[in-house]
């Protein structure tokens, strides 16, 4: 197997959004998606409604696999239990509400291997609509534009705080020696992004956004702002203490 596409999905999930996305993995290259294969783990009550939607629209080109909870579990957890059970080479991470861009799965995966990395993620094209989208067309005609990639080095991952979860894309060999958060409910995937590092792996950015990302109303919010701060200080204190042998330089009275 070449690819494993994981996706959670609560099952209260739009069903207009998951036509988008179903529509842009079906667009992809078909050599590619005869050799991987699309994981959902769906979380949330009636999650048969989800599924045959999903086996109903998603081309017969690509294996379908599924996870059920009927009871919520944390991202990482999910993704965990995903990955674990994956037999792609390589693992590419794609939200259910988002939209996969064209050669999405192509590009990553020659990028990936051209800059000798073990993760690579590209900036994030975000919208609100569908038609808000199509407005931006212009910048999706990646094909006409170089397609470059640049390494992310150790300062950059401290600061910038972490790649873009939703356009991640990475070797599934790093599970060998880490793997996301799984009780954090924010923040998990920068813990994978800092073990990398710190295990000498190399994570680079692609020139190009891959992914588009939908944002909605709760988008930004004052509670989700704080609970990413405390959750990636947390996280910046583990990957300084280990990246430095430091003894720790901050003591939390909170957890994430």
């Amino acid at each position: 197997m070449l690819i494993s596409i994981i996706t959670p999905c609560k099952s209260n999930e739009c069903l207009k959004n998951l036509f988008s996305l179903i529509s842009s993995v079906n667009c992809q290259s078909s050599s590619i998606l005869k050799r991987s294969e699309w994981i959902w783990y769906i979380n949330g009550k009636n999650p048969e409604i989800i599924k045959k939607y999903i086996l109903k629209h998603t081309s017969k080109t690509i294996t379908l696999k599924f996870f059920v909870s009927e009871n919520y579990v944390l991202p990482g957890l999910a993704r965990n239990t995903v990955i674990q059970n994956a037999l792609g080479k390589y693992i590419c991470i794609q939200d259910s509400d988002d939209i996969m861009l064209l050669d999405r799965l192509e590009i990553q995966m020659n990028q990936l291997e051209k800059c000798q990395s073990e993760v690579i993620f590209s900036p994030l094209l975000y919208f609100s609509t569908e038609n808000k989208l199509l407005m931006m067309k212009d910048k999706l005609r990646h094909k006409k534009s170089p397609l470059s990639s640049k390494n992310v080095n150790r300062l950059r991952l401290i600061f910038h705080c972490f790649p873009r979860n939703p356009s991640a894309f990475f070797k599934k060999d790093i599970f060998k020696y880490s793997e996301y958060h799984p009780n954090m409910l924010v923040s998990e995937d920068y813990w994978l992004w800092c073990n990398v590092m710190l295990n000498g792996g190399r994570i680079c950015i692609s020139s190009i956004p891959l992914v588009a990302y939908r944002c909605d109303d709760s988008f930004i919010s004052r509670r989700r702002g704080i609970n990413y701060f405390k959750c990636d200080v947390f996280v910046k204190n583990y990957f300084l203490k280990n990246l430095f042998n430091l003894p720790g330089w901050i003591t939390y009275t909170f957890s994430c």
